[in-house]
C-alpha cells in the first residue's frame, strides 16, 4: 500500500465523493469499490497535492468524434484535444511553486510522441520531473486493466534517467510500479 490522495477541479464531482454518494459510473465494480473503501478516500486541495512526490495526472485527450475508430477516417490528420491536461498541469504548475523538494509529475492521458517535452517547459524553473506513464485501460474495463497492466512504460527524456542515475525521479516512479 500507498496512501492515495485525488484532487480535481470540478468541485460537484469531489462533494459527491465525499458525501459517499453513489457516482453513476458504467464500469461494473467502481460503485462497489467506492462505498467498499470510501473511508480510505482523501481528497485534497491543490496546495496538499503539490506537497505530493508523485503526482499522476489522468485528464481525458480525446479525438474528433469523427476520428472515434469506428469507421475509416480519410480526412487530414488531427492531433488530440490537450485542452483539459493543460489547464491540469498550468493548475499544478501554480500549486507547486515556491516548492523545496523535487517532484515526479506522471502524464497518464494518451498523448502524442513529443507532448510530454513541449510541456515540460511549463514547469521550468521547478525542481519537477515529467514523464509519460500511460494507462493502458480500455472503457468498460478500467477496474480490470488497472489491476493487470500487460506493462508498465514510463517515457521521458531525461539522459540521465534512461542511462540507470538511480537517483533520478524515474526510478522512484519505477519503484511505485513495482510495489
Amino acid at each position: 500500500g500507498h496512501t492515495v490522495y485525488g484532487w480535481d477541479t470540478n468541485k460537484s464531482l469531489i462533494a459527491v465523493l465525499r458525501d459517499r454518494a453513489s457516482v453513476l459510473n458504467p464500469e461494473p465494480e467502481i460503485n462497489r469499490l467506492l462505498i467498499d473503501n470510501a473511508k480510505n478516500l482523501s481528497f485534497m486541495s491543490l496546495t496538499e497535492v503539490a506537497g505530493c512526490e508523485i503526482i499522476f495526472v489522468a485528464v481525458p485527450t480525446l479525438h474528433p468524434p469523427e476520428m472515434d475508430g469506428s469507421q475509416l477516417y480519410s480526412g487530414p490528420p488531427q492531433d488530440f484535444d490537450y485542452k483539459p491536461l493543460e489547464t491540469a498541469l498550468k493548475s499544478l504548475r501554480d500549486g507547486l511553486s515556491g516548492r523545496t523538494r523535487r517532484c515526479s509529475i506522471g502524464i497518464m492521458s494518451t498523448v502524442s510522441p513529443g507532448t510530454t517535452r513541449k510541456f515540460a517547459d511549463l514547469f521550468d524553473g521547478l525542481d519537477v520531473d515529467l514523464f509519460y506513464t500511460p494507462s493502458l485501460i480500455s472503457l468498460g474495463s478500467v477496474y480490470q486493466d488497472f489491476l493487470n497492466p500487460p506493462f508498465s512504460l514510463i517515457g521521458t527524456s531525461d539522459v540521465g534517467a534512461i542511462m540507470g542515475d538511480q537517483s533520478l525521479p524515474v526510478w522512484v516512479l519505477s519503484n511505485f510500479y513495482k510495489s
